[in-house]
């Protein structure tokens, strides 16, 4: 299996691609190591923060997403990414938390596998395992994916 590299996933998520991988993605300079896209992946950020159990209208409800919160001790967050995933049938996606959450004590569930096909913003939970709480802020890096092209296409794609 090799990996898209910076060049491969910049010309797929570029606004002048026939079918984008991705909108919503900076793609401005990516030698630049604030770049979304990087060596062989593409940084995905928070869009939306929504808390399990909030109801209706309150703050943090499925009608009423936060763009910040602070995740205390304990606590969880499902996060919406910013980014509008458009899987071609020809790829796959993996996720993983990046390593600075990881340091933190913020531990990521859910990102795993990104069908062939999938088309959407991907949804994760947090949950803050660390002693300190932990600033959550739209447009903050929350993903990273890595995307490997297939040597056939599926039978029956995620769409």
């Amino acid at each position: 299996m090799s990996f898209l590299v910076d060049t491969e996933i910049s010309d797929l998520v570029s606004p002048g691609a026939e079918q984008p991988l991705a909108a919503r993605v900076d793609t401005a300079d990516i030698t630049n190591a604030q770049s979304a896209i990087q060596a062989a992946s593409l940084d995905l950020t928070i869009g939306e923060i929504f808390l399990p159990g909030t109801q209706g209208t309150e703050r943090g409800a499925a009608q009423s997403p936060l763009s910040d919160y602070c995740l205390k001790t304990g606590e969880t967050a499902v996060i919406k990414t910013k980014e509008i995933l458009n899987v071609p049938q020809y790829l796959v996606g993996i996720g993983f938390p990046p390593a600075h959450l990881s340091r933190k004590g913020i531990l990521t569930t859910n990102p795993g596998h990104i069908d062939p096909g999938y088309q959407g913003a991907l949804h994760l939970t947090l949950i803050n395992m660390s002693r300190e709480p932990f600033p959550l802020q739209r447009g903050n890096k929350i993903l990273t994916v890595l995307f490997s092209r297939l040597e056939k296409c599926p039978a029956t794609p995620y769409d």
